[in-house]
């Protein structure tokens, strides 16, 4: 989204019609009246054929962590506080191999995309470990002072 920009066409008569090219973002900058800073990207990469919530599932047993419940336990203090804008990571990012990665690391983030809906980012929700929530590839934003001029 950072550098997209769109045509507007302001109706009117012929001699106050016009074009405007807008060039606009609300995620990820810290400067002008909104301010929304990008907390943390998060993501994981799952071999071909592999599926993803027996994968963690296997991780967090190995790590003797029941449930995705308890793996939210076993990073308590650690994973971002507050309600978070969660939206599709833009770009090519490194993602986080599930298989091959530091254990910890991949179930905190496997934690953190548990609390995510495709919108929305909520550590007082239940963790839930489906296809669909390990397999997104989010960035989330602080939404803190979003309404507010600073």
């Amino acid at each position: 989204m950072s550098g997209a920009f769109a045509w507007i066409e302001c109706m009117g008569p012929p001699t106050r019609a016009r074009n405007e090219r807008l060039f606009a973002t609300v995620l990820g900058h810290r400067d002008g009246p909104l301010v929304c800073p990008k907390v943390v990207r998060v993501g994981l990469r799952f071999l071909d054929g592999s599926d993803p919530v027996k994968v963690i599932e296997s991780l967090a047993k190995s790590r003797s962590v029941k449930n995705a419940e308890s793996a939210r336990a076993l990073f308590a203090g650690r994973i971002p506080a507050g309600p978070r804008l969660a939206y599709p990571a833009s770009g090519v990012f490194p993602r986080l191999s599930a298989h091959d990665s530091d254990p910890d690391r991949v179930l905190w983030t496997a934690v953190v995309l548990g609390l995510c809906t495709a919108t929305y980012y909520d550590p007082a929700r239940t963790v839930l470990w489906t296809r669909a929530s390990l397999v997104r590839h989010l960035d989330l934003f602080a939404t803190e002072g979003f309404y507010a001029l600073d």
